[in-house]
Protein backbone atom coordinates (compact mmCIF):
# COMPACT_ATOMS: atom_id res chain seq x y z
CA UNK A 1 0.00 0.00 0.00
CA UNK A 2 3.17 2.24 0.12
CA UNK A 3 6.06 2.76 -1.96
CA UNK A 4 9.15 1.70 -0.40
CA UNK A 5 10.55 5.23 0.89
CA UNK A 6 6.96 6.15 2.09
CA UNK A 7 5.18 4.87 5.40
CA UNK A 8 1.39 4.61 5.26
CA UNK A 9 -1.46 3.45 7.02
CA UNK A 10 -5.11 2.74 6.86
CA UNK A 11 -7.51 3.85 9.57
CA UNK A 12 -11.24 2.99 9.87
CA UNK A 13 -14.13 5.46 11.17
CA UNK A 14 -16.40 3.60 13.79
CA UNK A 15 -20.00 3.43 11.55
CA UNK A 16 -20.77 0.33 10.26
CA UNK A 17 -20.75 1.62 6.16
CA UNK A 18 -20.42 -0.63 3.49
CA UNK A 19 -17.50 -0.36 0.90
CA UNK A 20 -13.74 -0.68 0.97
CA UNK A 21 -12.97 -0.61 4.69
CA UNK A 22 -15.48 -3.11 5.25
CA UNK A 23 -14.78 -5.58 2.05
CA UNK A 24 -13.29 -9.34 2.15
CA UNK A 25 -10.04 -9.37 -0.24
CA UNK A 26 -10.85 -12.74 -1.66
CA UNK A 27 -7.63 -12.98 -4.10
CA UNK A 28 -4.60 -10.55 -5.71
CA UNK A 29 -1.86 -8.54 -5.13
CA UNK A 30 -1.80 -5.96 -2.07
CA UNK A 31 -3.96 -3.05 -2.85
CA UNK A 32 -2.34 0.56 -3.44
CA UNK A 33 -3.06 3.36 -2.06
CA UNK A 34 -4.75 4.32 -5.10
CA UNK A 35 -6.68 1.17 -5.51
CA UNK A 36 -8.29 2.41 -2.42
CA UNK A 37 -9.43 5.42 -3.33
CA UNK A 38 -10.50 4.10 -6.80
CA UNK A 39 -12.19 1.31 -5.44
CA UNK A 40 -14.19 3.77 -2.53
CA UNK A 41 -14.98 5.50 -5.68
CA UNK A 42 -16.40 3.20 -7.71
CA UNK A 43 -18.58 1.52 -4.80
CA UNK A 44 -19.67 4.64 -3.85
CA UNK A 45 -21.10 5.66 -7.44
CA UNK A 46 -22.11 2.40 -8.02
CA UNK A 47 -23.91 2.26 -5.04
CA UNK A 48 -26.64 5.28 -6.33
CA UNK A 49 -28.33 2.52 -8.35
CA UNK A 50 -30.66 0.28 -6.34
CA UNK A 51 -30.02 -3.07 -7.37
CA UNK A 52 -33.70 -4.07 -6.89
CA UNK A 53 -34.82 -1.91 -10.09
CA UNK A 54 -31.71 -2.52 -12.19
CA UNK A 55 -27.96 -3.77 -12.99
CA UNK A 56 -25.63 -0.97 -12.60
CA UNK A 57 -21.43 -1.10 -13.64
CA UNK A 58 -19.23 2.10 -12.95
CA UNK A 59 -15.53 1.70 -13.97
CA UNK A 60 -13.54 4.29 -12.62
CA UNK A 61 -9.93 5.76 -12.98
CA UNK A 62 -7.97 8.31 -11.08
CA UNK A 63 -10.69 8.95 -8.68
CA UNK A 64 -13.40 9.32 -11.37
CA UNK A 65 -15.89 7.70 -13.73
CA UNK A 66 -15.07 6.95 -17.34
CA UNK A 67 -18.02 4.99 -17.89
CA UNK A 68 -21.63 4.13 -15.96
CA UNK A 69 -24.54 2.42 -16.96
CA UNK A 70 -27.66 0.75 -16.03
CA UNK A 71 -28.73 -2.46 -18.10
CA UNK A 72 -30.85 -5.46 -17.63
CA UNK A 73 -27.88 -7.94 -16.05
CA UNK A 74 -24.26 -6.91 -15.32
CA UNK A 75 -23.06 -7.78 -18.49
CA UNK A 76 -25.24 -4.80 -20.34
CA UNK A 77 -24.21 -2.80 -17.52
CA UNK A 78 -20.56 -3.19 -18.24
CA UNK A 79 -20.70 -3.17 -21.82
CA UNK A 80 -22.33 -0.17 -21.84
CA UNK A 81 -20.24 1.85 -19.36
CA UNK A 82 -17.35 0.51 -21.55
CA UNK A 83 -18.29 1.55 -24.43
CA UNK A 84 -18.24 5.35 -23.18
CA UNK A 85 -13.98 5.37 -22.72
CA UNK A 86 -12.62 1.80 -23.23
CA UNK A 87 -9.28 3.33 -23.58
CA UNK A 88 -9.23 5.23 -20.15
CA UNK A 89 -10.95 1.85 -18.84
CA UNK A 90 -7.73 -0.45 -19.15
CA UNK A 91 -6.16 -0.84 -15.49
CA UNK A 92 -9.27 1.15 -13.74
CA UNK A 93 -11.36 0.22 -11.45
CA UNK A 94 -14.97 -2.12 -11.50
CA UNK A 95 -17.75 -2.03 -9.23
CA UNK A 96 -20.68 -3.92 -9.65
CA UNK A 97 -24.16 -3.64 -7.64
CA UNK A 98 -25.41 -7.24 -7.86
CA UNK A 99 -23.82 -10.38 -7.10
CA UNK A 100 -20.76 -10.51 -9.94
CA UNK A 101 -22.10 -13.63 -11.88
CA UNK A 102 -19.91 -15.29 -14.77
CA UNK A 103 -20.96 -13.53 -17.82
CA UNK A 104 -19.82 -10.61 -15.92
CA UNK A 105 -16.32 -11.29 -15.16
CA UNK A 106 -16.04 -12.48 -18.12
CA UNK A 107 -16.20 -9.96 -20.05
CA UNK A 108 -14.36 -7.66 -17.42
CA UNK A 109 -11.29 -9.71 -17.64
CA UNK A 110 -11.36 -9.30 -21.51
CA UNK A 111 -8.85 -6.42 -20.83
CA UNK A 112 -6.49 -5.57 -17.70
CA UNK A 113 -8.67 -4.50 -15.03
CA UNK A 114 -6.80 -3.43 -11.62
CA UNK A 115 -9.70 -4.09 -8.98
CA UNK A 116 -13.28 -5.89 -9.13
CA UNK A 117 -15.57 -5.26 -6.03
CA UNK A 118 -19.05 -6.40 -5.84
CA UNK A 119 -21.60 -7.07 -3.35
CA UNK A 120 -20.72 -11.37 -3.83
CA UNK A 121 -19.56 -13.56 -6.14
CA UNK A 122 -20.83 -16.86 -7.80
CA UNK A 123 -18.83 -20.21 -7.83
CA UNK A 124 -18.28 -20.11 -11.57
CA UNK A 125 -17.46 -16.16 -11.33
CA UNK A 126 -14.81 -16.89 -8.85
CA UNK A 127 -13.15 -19.34 -10.84
CA UNK A 128 -12.76 -17.19 -13.81
CA UNK A 129 -11.43 -14.44 -11.88
CA UNK A 130 -8.83 -16.85 -10.45
CA UNK A 131 -7.32 -17.26 -13.95
CA UNK A 132 -5.79 -13.69 -13.34
CA UNK A 133 -3.66 -14.18 -10.10
CA UNK A 134 -2.91 -10.19 -9.76
CA UNK A 135 -6.70 -8.87 -10.48
CA UNK A 136 -8.32 -7.91 -6.97
CA UNK A 137 -11.31 -8.80 -6.26
CA UNK A 138 -13.30 -6.99 -3.16
CA UNK A 139 -16.05 -8.71 -1.51
CA UNK A 140 -18.45 -6.27 0.36
CA UNK A 141 -21.79 -8.15 1.22
CA UNK A 142 -23.99 -5.16 1.33
CA UNK A 143 -24.02 -1.39 -0.38
CA UNK A 144 -23.86 1.72 1.06
CA UNK A 145 -26.69 3.63 1.43
CA UNK A 146 -25.58 6.86 -0.67
CA UNK A 147 -28.72 8.99 1.35
CA UNK A 148 -27.46 8.03 4.77
CA UNK A 149 -25.90 10.36 6.95
CA UNK A 150 -22.31 10.45 7.87
CA UNK A 151 -18.74 11.36 7.37
CA UNK A 152 -16.39 11.37 4.30
CA UNK A 153 -12.83 11.15 6.04
CA UNK A 154 -9.94 12.32 3.95
CA UNK A 155 -6.22 12.60 4.16
CA UNK A 156 -5.27 15.85 2.43
CA UNK A 157 -1.78 14.48 1.18
CA UNK A 158 -2.49 15.69 -2.12
CA UNK A 159 -3.71 19.04 -1.37
CA UNK A 160 -2.29 19.99 2.29
CA UNK A 161 0.03 18.19 3.94
CA UNK A 162 -0.91 17.07 6.97
CA UNK A 163 -4.57 17.57 7.03
CA UNK A 164 -7.42 15.50 7.83
CA UNK A 165 -10.43 16.33 6.12
CA UNK A 166 -14.09 15.52 6.86
CA UNK A 167 -16.92 16.23 5.57
CA UNK A 168 -20.42 15.67 5.66
CA UNK A 169 -21.90 13.02 2.63
CA UNK A 170 -24.29 15.19 0.14
CA UNK A 171 -27.66 14.13 0.49
CA UNK A 172 -29.70 16.21 -1.94
CA UNK A 173 -32.06 14.08 -3.53
CA UNK A 174 -32.63 15.02 -7.30
CA UNK A 175 -35.07 18.03 -8.48
CA UNK A 176 -35.46 19.57 -11.43
CA UNK A 177 -36.89 23.02 -13.00
CA UNK A 178 -37.00 23.35 -16.84
CA UNK A 179 -36.93 26.43 -18.69
CA UNK A 180 -36.43 25.22 -21.87
CA UNK A 181 -39.51 26.44 -24.51
CA UNK A 182 -39.84 22.63 -25.21
CA UNK A 183 -40.11 20.31 -22.06
CA UNK A 184 -38.31 17.37 -21.57
CA UNK A 185 -39.74 13.93 -22.51
CA UNK A 186 -40.28 11.36 -19.91
CA UNK A 187 -37.37 9.48 -21.71
CA UNK A 188 -34.67 12.86 -21.15
CA UNK A 189 -35.76 13.14 -17.63
CA UNK A 190 -34.77 9.66 -16.84
CA UNK A 191 -31.00 10.21 -18.32
CA UNK A 192 -31.06 13.56 -16.97
CA UNK A 193 -31.46 11.97 -13.29
CA UNK A 194 -29.05 9.17 -14.17
CA UNK A 195 -26.45 11.93 -15.52
CA UNK A 196 -26.94 13.69 -12.35
CA UNK A 197 -26.30 10.61 -9.97
CA UNK A 198 -23.04 10.31 -11.91
CA UNK A 199 -22.16 14.19 -12.17
CA UNK A 200 -22.06 13.83 -7.92
CA UNK A 201 -18.94 11.58 -8.13
CA UNK A 202 -17.00 13.46 -10.61
CA UNK A 203 -14.70 16.15 -9.55
CA UNK A 204 -15.68 19.90 -10.89
CA UNK A 205 -15.88 20.98 -13.07
CA UNK A 206 -17.97 18.60 -14.02
CA UNK A 207 -20.25 17.75 -17.26
CA UNK A 208 -21.68 14.48 -18.11
CA UNK A 209 -23.52 13.70 -21.28
CA UNK A 210 -26.02 10.47 -20.71
CA UNK A 211 -28.18 8.72 -23.33
CA UNK A 212 -30.32 5.62 -22.48
CA UNK A 213 -28.92 5.53 -19.23
CA UNK A 214 -25.30 5.83 -19.86
CA UNK A 215 -23.07 8.14 -20.12
CA UNK A 216 -21.42 8.73 -23.54
CA UNK A 217 -18.81 11.24 -22.14
CA UNK A 218 -17.71 12.59 -18.95
CA UNK A 219 -15.50 15.44 -18.34
CA UNK A 220 -13.69 16.00 -14.77
CA UNK A 221 -11.47 18.52 -13.54
CA UNK A 222 -11.31 20.31 -16.80
CA UNK A 223 -8.81 23.87 -16.00
CA UNK A 224 -10.67 25.98 -18.71
CA UNK A 225 -14.73 25.95 -19.30
CA UNK A 226 -14.52 27.50 -22.36
CA UNK A 227 -12.80 24.54 -23.83
CA UNK A 228 -14.60 22.26 -21.33
CA UNK A 229 -17.66 20.91 -23.27
CA UNK A 230 -16.61 20.69 -26.65
CA UNK A 231 -13.88 18.34 -25.39
CA UNK A 232 -16.28 16.17 -23.80
CA UNK A 233 -19.02 16.30 -26.83
CA UNK A 234 -15.51 15.10 -29.07
CA UNK A 235 -15.51 12.39 -26.77
CA UNK A 236 -18.89 10.75 -26.72
CA UNK A 237 -19.24 11.78 -30.63
CA UNK A 238 -16.19 8.95 -30.77
CA UNK A 239 -18.49 6.73 -28.09
CA UNK A 240 -20.91 6.56 -30.28
CA UNK A 241 -18.95 5.89 -33.63
CA UNK A 242 -17.51 2.96 -31.63
CA UNK A 243 -21.11 1.74 -31.13
CA UNK A 244 -22.04 1.77 -34.74
CA UNK A 245 -23.88 4.18 -34.85
CA UNK A 246 -24.15 6.70 -37.88
CA UNK A 247 -23.39 10.55 -38.21
CA UNK A 248 -20.99 10.82 -35.75
CA UNK A 249 -17.75 12.08 -36.88
CA UNK A 250 -14.25 14.04 -35.71
CA UNK A 251 -11.23 15.68 -37.00
CA UNK A 252 -8.49 16.39 -35.18
CA UNK A 253 -6.75 19.49 -35.58
CA UNK A 254 -3.27 20.18 -34.07
CA UNK A 255 -3.28 18.36 -30.46
CA UNK A 256 -7.25 18.65 -30.26
CA UNK A 257 -10.25 16.94 -31.42
CA UNK A 258 -13.28 18.76 -32.61
CA UNK A 259 -16.79 17.40 -32.69
CA UNK A 260 -17.97 17.62 -36.54
CA UNK A 261 -21.50 16.90 -35.50
CA UNK A 262 -23.37 17.59 -31.86
CA UNK A 263 -23.87 15.30 -29.29
CA UNK A 264 -27.93 14.24 -28.89
CA UNK A 265 -27.57 13.14 -25.73
CA UNK A 266 -28.76 14.39 -22.21
CA UNK A 267 -26.30 17.02 -20.05
CA UNK A 268 -25.70 17.45 -16.34
CA UNK A 269 -22.79 19.53 -15.39
CA UNK A 270 -22.11 21.27 -11.47
CA UNK A 271 -19.28 22.89 -10.96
Amino acid sequence: MRTRNQSAAFYRTGESRSGVATARQAQGKQLSYNNINDTDAAYECVAEFDPKRTAACAIIKHANPCGVAEGVSLLDAYRKALACDPVSAFGGIVAVNRTLDAEAARAITEIFTEVIIALRWTEEAIKIIGAKKNLRLLIAGGLPDPRAQGLLVQVGRRRTAGVLARQRRGRRPWTSRFVTRRAPTNTERRDLAFAFRVAKHVKSNTIVYAKDLATVGIGAGQMSRIDFRPHRGAQGARCRASRGREGARHQRLGGRVRCVLPVRGRLAGRD
